[in-house]
This record gives structure tokens, C-alpha cells and sequence, in this order.
């Protein structure tokens, strides 16, 4: 295997999850609909909207369905995220590997 091919290929796949990240966003409902939440990849709340019979929750009630509401989209980022870092984790053990052949390839050619 050719470390130099290896290596633009997993620098490409590298530079697609990094644009793919960056693109990451969820929205989230509670309440039936009335509390709706969106979370951006940096797992910042980007906006919310509230449905005005909201209003007739108690304080708590409310606080519980914007609560719910981030902790979905958060939930649903980091999912996201991991579906695109996953093909990547093995990366690490395929540069290894073709370092590994190209080291005993040298050895071949050089007698060591």
C-alpha cells in the first residue's frame, strides 16, 4: 500500500468529517410541540420557540419542557456527530498498518 496515497486519502475523508461537523444541527420538541429548541454542533442552544399557551405552564412545568426540549436536540448533536466520526476511528489502525508494510517493505530492499 502506498503511504503517500494512504495518507491524501485519509486527509481527504479528514477534510469532508470536518465540513460535515460544522454542518451539524437538531431541533426538538416538548410540550406537545409548544416548546421547540435547536441546537448547532458546538452544542449551543441556536434558538427556541415557544408557542404563547406556553405561558399558561407554571414555572416549573416550563423549565422541565425547555430542559427536555435541549437535552433532545443534545442528544441528537452528539449522535450526528458520532455517525460521522465513526467511519474515522478505524483510520488511526490503517495508517499503522501501512506503515507497518512499508517498514518491512524497506527492510526487503535494504537487507535489514
Amino acid at each position: 500500500m502506498d503511504i503517500d496515497a494512504e495518507l491524501t486519502r485519509v486527509a481527504r475523508e479528514l477534510d469532508d468529517a470536518q465540513a460535515r461537523l460544522s454542518e451539524v444541527e437538531a431541533c426538538a420538541e416538548a410540550a406537545k410541540g409548544l416548546v421547540v429548541v435547536r441546537v448547532g454542533p458546538d452544542y449551543r442552544v441556536r434558538g427556541m420557540k415557544l408557542d404563547p399557551r406556553v405561558m399558561r405552564f407554571g414555572s416549573h412545568e416550563l423549565a422541565e419542557a425547555i430542559t427536555q426540549a435541549v437535552n433532545d436536540a443534545i442528544d441528537e448533536v452528539t449522535a450526528q456527530t458520532q455517525n460521522i466520526v465513526a467511519p474515522l476511528m478505524d483510520t488511526p489502525s490503517a495508517i499503522q498498518h501501512s506503515t507497518q508494510e512499508l517498514l518491512r517493505d524497506l527492510d526487503r530492499r535494504f537487507g535489514r
